[in-house]
């Protein structure tokens, strides 16, 4: 058995010695007692169980004579054992020179550090706690972070790190909406993954999170939102070799299903609705949004220097996509341009007040929804221009280029309005001669003409 010399560092009572069996192997252990001086007998001396120093749990103290003190086999280091005990009595730990923890600063406001030597260096570092036990822990963390160093492997990286540098470097560059919409995950990822470290976060720990958020009400979209910031991290943690792979790609999400399809939109009754009880300024706005499909912050932040009105045209600069856009104009959004008042110094188009652009647009057509008794959401709008284009026009890709989609994929979602080729293929199969043929309308007040 090896035996280490030292000193308490952190000033508790008198020491003494008593000689300590663990797994069967006697080593001396360096004991303390409450009363300076007093003697330490082999019925009195007991230590406390490493298991209550890695996790922070209380677990039941027990007499060093009586039993042997297992390690979880999680911590891998040299002697392991040994290095515990060393550092429950403040002693040396092999290879590290004396390690312990001590505390600092003013009475009342005492916080733990703790030291150690590591290659002729004396290192210290404050464990930010006022728990001895919690402090040990962060000590026994530490050396084994030090010791993958010394065999050549990286330093082991907390989420918290992770999650601090992407902040820093990352989030600056995002937009205002996409920053608000991370830190509404943040806040959810942090109580699951927060006291972890990055090479911890596997499918497991996903998974847990994944119920636990279905637990509480969130959607299967909500939660796949979640876990995009959370891979959006872990890529980053990627690139600046923190891990080596992202978690988060290799869990499946499949049975995290999106919202199905609408199949119905705002009617023209609805946007009449709408526009009767706004203010002229915002009817406006709705009648725009209804009639171009453009998102509701491209319309309300669109300034005059980006219309042609020669060319009928609205050219957009700052997206969701971060890709500059062409939309075209019909007559009817030509005709509500054409129609709005110019501020004579505000460059925006839809203005309020004193020239100012609306900046809470979200919130009053909320508002204005409850009073006309309209159950859509203002995106419904942009739904709305969508279903009706394709209905006429049955153009695809022209809808994804007006719509600033990245892939058809997300414009397909539409796809489901065009039936005028299913009607072509079925009258191929076989119709009844006189039948009339069907008209291709995506709303009821066709279906009724078609069943009478």
């Amino acid at each position: 058995s090896s035996r280490m010399a030292g000193s308490g560092l952190d000033g508790d009572g008198g020491t003494g010695r008593a000689a300590a069996r663990v797994d069967g192997r006697a080593s001396d252990l360096e004991t303390y007692s409450d009363t300076a001086n007093s003697p330490v007998t082999p019925e009195t001396s007991c230590i406390t169980d490493p298991r209550e120093v890695l996790s922070g749990r209380p677990v039941q103290r027990l007499n060093v004579w009586q039993r042997s003190v297992p390690l979880p086999p999680t911590i891998r280091l040299r002697d392991s054992r040994s290095m515990l005990c060393s550092i429950l009595a403040g002693r040396s730990a092999r290879g590290f020179g004396v390690a312990g923890v001590y505390k600092r600063g003013r009475k009342g406001a005492e916080t733990y550090w703790i030291r150690f030597q590591w290659h002729g260096r004396e290192i210290r570092k404050s464990a930010r706690t006022s728990s001895k036990t919690v402090a040990q822990q962060y000590l026994a963390q530490v050396l084994e972070e030090h010791r993958r160093l010394d065999r050549g492997g990286r330093p082991r990286r907390s989420y918290q790190e992770a999650l601090e540098r992407f902040c820093v470097e990352v989030m600056p560059t995002l937009k205002a909406a996409t920053q608000r919409r991370y830190g509404t995950s943040f806040r959810q990822l942090d109580a699951v993954f927060g006291p972890l470290l990055l090479d911890e976060i596997n499918k497991t720990r996903i998974s847990e999170f994944v119920t636990t958020r279905r637990r509480g009400g969130a959607t299967g979209a909500t939660i796949r939102r979640d876990l995009a910031t959370l891979s959006g991290v872990c890529s980053c943690a990627v690139a600046w070799d923190y891990i080596d792979s992202n978690p988060v790609k290799a869990f499946d999400k499949h049975h995290l299903k999106e919202a199905p399809p609408r199949t119905s939109y705002p009617s023209d009754a609805d946007v009449r609705r709408l526009v009767e009880r706004a203010s002229p300024m915002v009817g406006r706005i709705v009648l725009f949004l209804a009639q171009t499909g453009m998102r509701q912050e491209e319309a309300v932040s669109l300034e005059w220097s980006q219309v042609s009105i020669p060319r009928r045209e609205v050219r957009l600069v700052k997206t969701k996509t971060s890709a500059p856009r062409v939309v075209p104009l019909s007559d009817e959004a030509l005709g509500t341009l054409l129609g709005t008042p110019r501020h004579p110094t505000s460059t925006y188009v839809f203005w309020n007040g004193p020239g100012r652009r609306y900046t809470s647009f979200s919130s009053q057509y909320r508002n204005l929804a409850v009073r006309a008794g309209v159950e859509w959401r203002c995106h419904d709008l942009r739904h709305r221009f969508a279903s009706e284009f394709l209905q006429r026009t049955a153009d695809l890709p022209a809808l994804q280029a007006i719509l600033g989609h990245r892939t058809v994929t997300m414009t397909m979602r539409y796809a489901h309005m065009i039936t005028a080729h299913l009607h072509e293929a079925m009258a191929k199969y076989g119709t009844k001669p006189g039948t009339p043929k069907a008209v291709s309308e995506g709303n009821d007040e066709a279906d009724d003409r078609l069943s009478a």
